[in-house]
């Protein structure tokens, strides 16, 4: 899950569109993009080749992150890349105002 300061969850389309973690998220928003949308990122920090056996991309997080911002903010930072913890993945990106 990757989590947005809005108060928003990002991730990818999985399972042919189940959203994996409806059960978890409940109330909060969860967006999610496909494959192809999150290959557009360009630069992320380290890559998986595990990862994108499984889903067809190298890095989730910072994908999903970064695709967000492109799409609501004109000016953006990626601030925390790809951090792992068991079984999860997270990258932070903010709105520059």
């Amino acid at each position: 899950m990757h989590l947005w300061g809005d108060g928003m969850s990002l991730g990818l389309v999985y399972k042919n569109g189940e959203h994996i973690f409806d059960e978890v998220c409940g109330e909060v928003p969860f967006l999610t993009y496909s494959a192809e949308m999150l290959n557009e990122v360009e630069e992320v920090s380290s890559a998986s080749s595990f990862v994108k056996k499984i889903t067809g991309i190298d890095n989730v997080c910072e994908r999903a992150a970064v695709t967000y911002c492109k799409k609501h903010c004109e000016y953006f930072e990626l601030i925390a890349g790809k951090s792992i913890e068991t079984a999860m993945t997270a990258a932070i990106a903010r709105r520059n105002i």
